[in-house]
């Protein structure tokens, strides 16, 4: 911790987490078993000796001394990871996009590209697990049209 009026906790986290963390997000540490609320002032870019990459909390608890340990809970936003047909998958202006199907209308969802594999599509994004997606003319679909399924 430093600083006269800025007291901050210093941490480490895997590189793996790096990319669910954000700037101004709301993290929890527990000193002396009660629960306090920070937010992420400052994520590293790279991992120090220990393969690890150092993170800094922004906190408002003018207890915390310097070299005291507290243990924090980091809330992290998991997705979903699908399989889906390759055809699915639409690209433009560096994105990734599938398009679901509700009600025959199609609804653009962004989706992050994790790996392609002959005709199979590996992706994670906020999706539902029996949402119905458009696999064919996709790259002729605009978000919120209409649209005849054929089975």
């Amino acid at each position: 911790m430093a600083g006269n009026t800025n007291l901050w906790i210093k941490a480490y986290v895997s590189p793996d987490y790096i990319d669910k963390l954000k700037i101004d997000q709301i993290v929890y540490y527990y000193s002396h078993n009660i629960k306090h609320k920070g937010s992420i002032a400052q994520i590293e870019h790279n991992a120090d000796v220990s393969g690890l990459v150092p993170i800094f909390i922004n906190t408002n608890n003018k207890a915390l001394i310097a070299g005291q340990w507290v243990n924090l809970e980091i809330p992290v936003i998991k997705n979903t990871q699908f399989c889906v047909p390759k055809s699915a998958i639409v690209s433009k202006d560096s994105k990734t996009y599938v398009f679901i199907v509700k009600d025959n209308v199609v609804y653009q969802k962004q989706v992050n590209l994790i790996n392609i594999s002959n005709n199979t599509a590996y992706i994670n994004g906020n999706l539902n697990k029996n949402e119905p997606l458009a696999i064919s003319a996709t790259d002729r679909l605009k978000n919120n049209i209409k649209v005849k399924i054929i089975k």
